[in-house]
């Protein structure tokens, strides 16, 4: 059914003329725009040095968006399928899901 397409854009950006960000923006013909608002209101509920951080949102009308933290090296499960991911040991993998 066409009302499940759904299209995840990221641009890269500067908040503040300083801050590297990542830019998500979601374009959906309505299903997944409580979903996407759910995932906003989580990211908007956590502070932590170990998250990234979400600087904006825009939900009020289409294409919906998130300003967060750029991730440099991608996110943690596309950095543990790199070759150096794969070669973690288990004491680190072990640290690395202490601090998630």
């Amino acid at each position: 059914m066409h009302d499940d397409i759904v299209s995840i854009r990221f641009k890269l950006g500067l908040w503040n003329g300083t801050v590297e960000v990542a830019i998500k923006q979601l374009i959906s013909n309505g299903v997944q725009t409580d979903e996407f608002r759910r995932e906003v209101a989580a990211m908007k509920a956590i502070c932590h040095p170990k998250i990234v951080r979400l600087y904006a949102i825009c939900t009020e009308k289409e294409p919906f968006c998130i300003v967060m933290e750029y991730m440099r090296n991608g996110n943690l499960q596309h950095y543990l399928k790199t070759d150096i991911g794969k070669r973690l040991r288990l004491p680190s993998l072990v640290s690395i899901s202490a601090q998630v």
